[in-house]
C-alpha cells in the first residue's frame, strides 16, 4: 500500500504531509469545546418560556455554530490529520456547500446583532415597534437562505471541481476564480464595515445618552454611585455595559474572519491556486476562536444563560420553586438595559419637551 505522504496532489504537484496526530487532536478537542458549549446555549434556550429577539439571534448563532463543527469542520480534520486518501467528488461537494452555508450563516447573524445593539442605543424609543421578534425571524431566515444559494456557486464553477483522484479538496474562494474570490471578498468586507459601523454608532449614541443623563442628574439628584466613585445612573451603567458586550464580540468577529479575508486577498493579488499548510492553520485556527469564546461571553453577561447552565448542569434541582423559576424566565441584564435605556430616553425626551414649553 502506498504511504499516504508519498502521495501527490495533482493540481499543486506538491507532496502531501504525513498524518499529524498532535494537531489533529488539538483541533478535535476545539470542536468539543464548541459543540458543548453550543448545545448548552440550544439547551437553555430551551428553558425560555418566550423567545425574544436577543434569543432568536442566539439560537441562529449557536446553531450554525454546532453545525458548522458537527458536519465540515470535523469532516476536514479527520481528512486532514488522520486519513489522508483522495477526496471522493460527493463528500467534497458535500463539505464545501456545508462550510460555506454555515459560515455565511453565522458571520450574518453577528452582523445583525450588531444592527440590534445599535438600534437600541441610537434609537430606543422606536426599538420595540422597529425589532419585533416577527421581524427578527424573517431577518434570520433570509441570512440563512441567502447563505444557502451563495454556497451553491462553486458546485457551478466546473473547471475548478475536485476531482476523485485529488487529494486535497480545493475550497478556498480564491481557487474558484478570480470571479468567486472576489464575491466573497466584497461580501466579508461589507459585514465588516456594517459591525464596524454599528458599534461606532453605539458608541457614539452612549456617550450622547449619558451626556444627557448627567445633565439631568444635576436636577434631579438621583444618582448611583458607579465602582469607581463615578455618579452614574443605572441607564449610564447599563449602556456603558452594552457597548463593552458589543466591543467583545467585535473583536472576536474581527479576530475571526480578517485572517481569512487577508489570506483569500493575498491569493487574489498573487494569482495563486496553491494551499499554505502554515498560513491554513493559522487561519483556521483563527477561525475557531469566536464559536469557543462567544458562548462563554453569554454565560457570564447574561444570567438567564447562566442560571440556565446550572439548572442543566444540576447546580440548580428543579423549576419548580416559583422564586426560582422567575429568575430563570424574568429579566436578565440584557433586556433590563434595553427596558432602562428606553425608559430613561423618554424621560430625558419628556424633560426637553418640558423645558422647550417652559421657555415658550
Amino acid at each position: 500500500m502506498e504511504n499516504n505522504s508519498t502521495l501527490n496532489n495533482t493540481d499543486e504537484g506538491l507532496t502531501v504531509p504525513g498524518i499529524n496526530l498532535p494537531f489533529g487532536f488539538t483541533i478535535e478537542l476545539a470542536v468539543f469545546l464548541i459543540l458543548s458549549e453550543n448545545f448548552l446555549i440550544l439547551l437553555t434556550i430551551r428553558l425560555q418560556k418566550k423567545l425574544k429577539v436577543v434569543d432568536l439571534l442566539i439560537l441562529s448563532l449557536a446553531g450554525s455554530d454546532f453545525v458548522n463543527a458537527l458536519l465540515p469542520l470535523q469532516i476536514l480534520n479527520i481528512k486532514a490529520h488522520f486519513v489522508i486518501s483522495p477526496w471522493p467528488q460527493w463528500l467534497c461537494g458535500t463539505f464545501i456547500w456545508t462550510t460555506y452555508a454555515l459560515r455565511l450563516a453565522s458571520l450574518s447573524t453577528v452582523t445583525l446583532m450588531s444592527i440590534e445593539k445599535a438600534a437600541l442605543l441610537f434609537q430606543p424609543l422606536k426599538y420595540y415597534t422597529q425589532f419585533t421578534s416577527s421581524l427578527t425571524r424573517k431577518l434570520i431566515l433570509a441570512a440563512w437562505v441567502s447563505s444557502a444559494i451563495i454556497a451553491t456557486l462553486p458546485a457551478t464553477i466546473k473547471n475548478n471541481r475536485t476531482e476523485n483522484k485529488d487529494v486535497y479538496c480545493r475550497y478556498q474562494p480564491y481557487q474558484f476564480g478570480l470571479g468567486f474570490g472576489v464575491f466573497v471578498e466584497a461580501i466579508g468586507m461589507l459585514h465588516f464595515v456594517v459591525v464596524l459601523g454599528s458599534y461606532v454608532a453605539m458608541v457614539v449614541s452612549s456617550k450622547g445618552f449619558r451626556r444627557r443623563q448627567k445633565s439631568m442628574m444635576s436636577s434631579q439628584r438621583r444618582v448611583m454611585k458607579s465602582k469607581k466613585g463615578r455618579g452614574e445612573t443605572q441607564g449610564m451603567l447599563q449602556a456603558r455595559q452594552l457597548c463593552a458586550v458589543m466591543g467583545y464580540v467585535v473583536v472576536l468577529y474581527y479576530i475571526t474572519w480578517l485572517p481569512f479575508l487577508i489570506y483569500n486577498l493575498h491569493s487574489l493579488l498573487t494569482k495563486s491556486t496553491g494551499y499554505n499548510h502554515k498560513m491554513g492553520a493559522i487561519v483556521g485556527t483563527c477561525s475557531l476562536l469566536a464559536p469557543i469564546l462567544t458562548p462563554l461571553l453569554y454565560f457570564k453577561m447574561l444570567p438567564r444563560y447562566r442560571k440556565g447552565v446550572l439548572i442543566l448542569l444540576g447546580r440548580i434541582p428543579t423549576l419548580g420553586s416559583e422564586s426560582r423559576s422567575k429568575n430563570i424566565h424574568g429579566t436578565s441584564n440584557y433586556e433590563m438595559s434595553t427596558r432602562t435605556v428606553t425608559a430613561c430616553a423618554t424621560m430625558s425626551l419628556r424633560k426637553t419637551n418640558a423645558n422647550a414649553t417652559a421657555l415658550c
